[in-house]
């Protein structure tokens, strides 16, 4: 789940980026939105590469620890959050109105951090797991 919040705040803020304009120019252009959209990018990738890391796991028969699972939880959750967040920031005041979609994304996105274990849950997990060996 967290990953396609991900997906479709970088879709609506690379669609939203190309066609809002500013002082005449498209927002696009502008460095802080290119380095917010490539963020959004590196965590998208991070993120589904924790998922075909699970996937590949699971095919060769193994179970992910606990610290592994929670560390993918923790770190999934956070770049969902923050990227939601960033996406919220480019679309400026829009990002904060219910016509906008990043708006729904931003509250879907961190009832990951809470719900199925908060962010705090699952560093204890991490830290106990990682402890116990």
């Amino acid at each position: 789940m967290a990953l396609g919040v991900i997906e479709e705040c970088l879709k609506l803020s690379v669609e939203y980026a190309k066609t809002r304009e500013l002082w005449g120019q498209r927002i696009g252009d502008f460095q802080l939105i290119q380095l917010k959209l490539a963020k959004m990018e590196v965590a998208r990738l991070n993120v589904q590469n924790l998922v075909f890391r699970h996937i590949e796991m699971q095919r060769a028969g193994r179970s992910p620890t606990l610290a592994e699972a929670s560390a993918m939880k923790l770190y999934a959750a956070q770049a969902a959050s923050e990227v939601a967040q960033e996406a919220v920031q480019l679309f400026g005041g829009n990002g904060y109105m219910s016509e906008y979609r990043v708006e729904q994304l931003a509250r879907d996105a961190k009832s990951f951090q809470i719900y199925a274990g908060t962010d705090e849950i699952q560093i204890t997990h991490i830290a106990r797991d990682l402890l116990s060996r």
